[in-house]
């Protein structure tokens, strides 16, 4: 199972060489497999080109594991729950931090746990570090907005939960984000850029009613659409037929 497109998470982390070299070896590690899924329609069809034969899945959640608790760190509230790396676009909450976004909220781990580090011994937001995932429910849970500002994405399990959860959403235009939430129907869509950070964490704050609005309809959609009950007969139909032919 394929969650976005490897080698260009490679390239915008390590350079255009070694995305380079992700490509090519990727390619020879998946003429050995026998089957191939992915979570995004995008990674469907990119790997399809390349002449594989592809099944698009979506990425799906449990809603029995959802917690009936909630818990506030701060307020407002607003969380990030994921690897903290720049391809998540952890480094453009801290500046939207440094602008004067109030009630930022992050947990996790990963190569810039530093500079959020940095940026909560400043005040300028709360650093949780790696939480289970009991508790970052509960947080996620607690939340005012839950925010993805990703670079690059596959279907995010955080997304999913938010939406199940209730909490509006800002996340990014990018991979199977897009597949997932609809600007202004179900989530706040954005680019990648500070500026937009700020604006749609203003927007969600100040216009409650919106934010209801978006909250109902996500969680209408990741029930209908992204649960487990309803995903899991997708890949027990590929296994069987998978066993079929051996």
């Amino acid at each position: 199972t394929i969650h976005g497109v490897y080698w260009r998470q490679i390239r915008l982390l390590y350079g255009p060489f070694l995305g380079e070299a992700a490509k090519l070896a990727e390619r020879e590690l998946l003429r050995g497999i026998n089957a191939i899924t992915t979570v995004t329609m995008e990674a469907a069809e990119h790997y399809r080109s390349l002449g594989f034969d592809v099944r698009h899945i979506p990425n799906a959640i449990d809603l029995s594991e959802l917690p009936e608790s909630r818990e506030r760190v701060s307020d407002p509230q607003i969380t990030y729950l994921g690897r903290l790396s720049r391809e998540k676009g952890v480094d453009l909450l801290v500046e939207a931090a440094l602008r004067g976004v109030k009630g930022l909220v992050i947990a996790g781990d990963g190569p810039l746990r530093s500079l959020v580090e940095h940026a909560a011994r400043r005040k300028l937001l709360k650093f949780l570090g790696p939480l289970p995932r009991w508790k970052a429910l509960k947080i996620l849970a607690g939340s005012d907005i839950a925010i993805l500002p990703s670079r690059e994405e596959g279907v995010s399990t955080v997304l999913l939960e938010a939406m199940a959860l209730k909490i509006p959403v800002v996340a990014t235009r990018v991979g199977g984000t897009i597949e997932v939430v609809r600007d202004g129907y179900d989530a706040v869509l954005i680019d990648p850029r500070v500026e937009e950070v700020e604006e749609a964490v203003r927007t969600l704050l100040e216009d409650r009613g919106l934010a209801r609005k978006l909250a109902e309809n996500a969680y209408r959609r990741v029930i209908s659409t992204f649960s487990w009950d309803i995903v899991q007969r997708q890949y027990l139909k590929l296994y069987h037929r998978l066993l079929s032919h051996l």
